[in-house]
């Protein structure tokens, strides 16, 4: 694997923090319309799930049991 230089490191740093900033500013609506891009357009489901868990902490559980990721718990 190619080691980067220093300058290509720190300019992969930078750009990291400004798309981590970008996804803080979403608002629920925007992160819930970039969930169901990334699942369904580029089939990126871990992501979709965070930005889920940041609207609504059952959407997010829903999200995986509909992925099968999770399993539905059966009432005892």
């Amino acid at each position: 694997m190619p080691t980067r230089s220093r300058g290509s490191r720190h300019r992969h740093r930078k750009e990291t923090a400004t798309a981590l900033k970008r996804l803080a500013a979403l608002d629920d609506n925007q992160r819930k319309r970039l969930a169901f891009a990334l699942d369904t357009v580029f089939g990126i489901h871990d992501l979709p799930y965070r930005l889920l868990a940041e609207c609504n902490a059952a959407l997010a559980e829903d999200y995986l049991q509909a992925r099968g990721y999770a399993q539905v718990e059966a009432d005892a």
